[in-house]
């Protein structure tokens, strides 16, 4: 019965004529309509679809296992999954919004979706068959939205990597929705300090957009972070779906901090739903001068609390003890407070594992350290270089990067 009701939900999810608030709907309660004989006016106007959208859904059922079937096989060739409100690994937080996502596809880990999963797997070898409760206020993740201008100016660019970098030193997930500008330079920050960082795109797993972030994306979903969508895996982008996006950015966040946004962004739709959930709303603020600094001061206004650095984000969400409490927990864990290595699949991995923080390695002690050959070490040396990860020296010799550089 289990499988039966989560094929339902991801075949409503897919189907591309089922309005997203309709599906949404109807897979919260599918016990009200599933095999109900009642007349189907009456019971949409209960459900709150319209009476077009249950007749869809109840043919859909029909379909449910072959539609939920294929959307899994896509994902699974792509490295990716579904997961359904129902599922273990489906953030509770979500479940403060008013219409939560049936469903949702994931590239990578989700903040706590290891822990959650090992406390379902032992539950499990207890013999306990239940499923997560539904309902608002369960694990709240420890995130942080950071967004903004897609065309960003330096200043913008410089300080939402620094945010994310901060946030992700002290073990606080960066969430944001990949779009270029302030969006992408958040999610580089928090990579860059070997943190977690969480995607959220406004199209389908499956659809390479946006196109000059597809590096960066799979950067994310590699080392530890998560891309997510609501949307099925091949939907295209549509103006519409980035509202419905920023929803769901703003419910896993327990603030939302707007770098550089023109008093039309979408940014500031996210701020709103902050607002909404009743979450921090917090604001950097930026020359007069820039149409871009026009939506923070605004907010600033209107009453978000103004920001410069982590450590101001941290208090406002946390409160001073939260930031004690941070500060003493760095990321990194034992030692001088530097990150983890990040985890890189092939030679660049092996590469960076074997590079110290501080003095530098020649790239012969390097090959010889991981037993590879030196033109493939040179080789993954200067692409981690390219990427920001590794120091060069005169030498040459390498270093891996500190994390506060």
């Amino acid at each position: 019965m289990h499988e039966t009701l989560d094929d339902l939900l991801i075949a409503l999810n897919a189907d591309p004529v089922l309005g997203r608030s309709a599906a949404c709907r109807l897979g919260a309660a599918p016990e009200r309509w599933l095999g109900v004989l009642r007349r189907s006016r009456t019971l949409a106007e209960e459900l709150g679809v319209p009476r077009a959208a249950l007749v869809r859904a109840r043919k859909v059922a029909r379909r449910a296992r072959d539609l939920a079937g294929a959307e899994r096989a896509l994902a699974a060739r792509a490295g990716a999954r579904v997961i359904t409100r129902r599922d273990p690994a489906y953030p509770r937080v979500l479940f403060d919004l008013s219409l939560p996502p049936a469903v949702l596809y994931v590239g990578g880990e989700l903040p706590g979706e290891r822990t959650r999963r090992e406390r379902t797997e032992t539950e499990a070898g207890e013999e306990t068959t239940e499923q997560p409760a539904e309902g608002p206020g369960a694990e709240p993740i420890l995130g942080v939205a950071v967004v903004g201008s897609r065309r960003a100016s330096s200043y913008g660019l410089e300080a939402a990597e620094a945010l994310g970098r901060g946030l992700s030193q002290v073990g606080v997930t960066v969430i944001s929705g990949l779009a270029p500008g302030v969006d992408a330079a958040a999610h580089r920050g928090a990579l860059a300090a070997g943190g977690c960082t969480v995607a959220v795109l406004g199209c389908g797993l499956g659809v390479g957009y946006p196109r000059i972030n597809l590096t960066l994306r799979r950067r994310i979903a590699r080392e530890g972070g998560a891309v997510v969508s609501e949307f099925p895996w091949h939907a295209e982008p549509r103006r519409w779906h980035f509202p419905v996006r920023n929803r769901v950015i703003a419910a896993l966040a327990l603030g939302t901090v707007v770098v550089q946004a023109t008093v039309r962004s979408g940014s500031l739709i996210t701020a709103g739903l902050t607002l909404d959930l009743g979450r921090e709303v917090l604001a950097l603020p930026g020359s007069v001068f820039d149409p871009r600094s026009q939506g923070p001061h605004a907010l600033l206004r209107d009453g978000a609390t103004p920001v410069t650095d982590a450590r101001d984000v941290l208090e406002a969400v946390l409160g001073p003890s939260g930031v004690a409490v941070m500060a003493a927990e760095p990321v990194a864990g034992e030692g001088g407070g530097e990150p983890p290595v990040p985890r890189l699949p092939g030679l660049p991995g092996k590469v960076l594992a074997a590079l110290p923080v501080g003095e530098g390695l020649a790239p012969e002690e390097v090959a010889e350290q991981i037993g590879k050959g030196i033109d493939a070490v040179l080789g993954a040396l200067l692409e981690l270089e390219l990427e920001g990860r590794v120091r060069r020296e005169p030498g040459p010799r390498y270093s891996r990067r500190k994390r506060s550089e």
